[in-house]
């Protein structure tokens, strides 16, 4: 008996370190996320720089419709 009172403390010890393992690693990677930003910025402005002024126009707008989208939803609130 005094096995099974032993075995459930050892699960709910590592059902805790589980879940605090999963905070630490959700807060290191939006911190991660969010340092990325800028240096994607960087890359994306100037990958858009080497293409001809005739193209740049319409990745600039395919970029921003994108966003948008993404910002808005296309589900329509379903």
């Amino acid at each position: 008996m005094l096995e099974g009172i032993f075995g459930f403390f050892e699960w709910l010890s590592t059902l805790f370190q589980i879940v605090i393992d999963f905070i630490v690693n959700l807060i290191e990677n939006l911190i991660a996320f969010f340092q990325l930003i800028p240096s994607v910025l960087v890359f994306v402005g100037s990958a858009i720089s080497y293409l001809p002024s005739s193209i740049m126009i319409f990745a600039t707008v395919g970029i921003t419709v994108s966003v948008m989208y993404l910002i808005l939803g296309r589900d329509d609130g379903q």
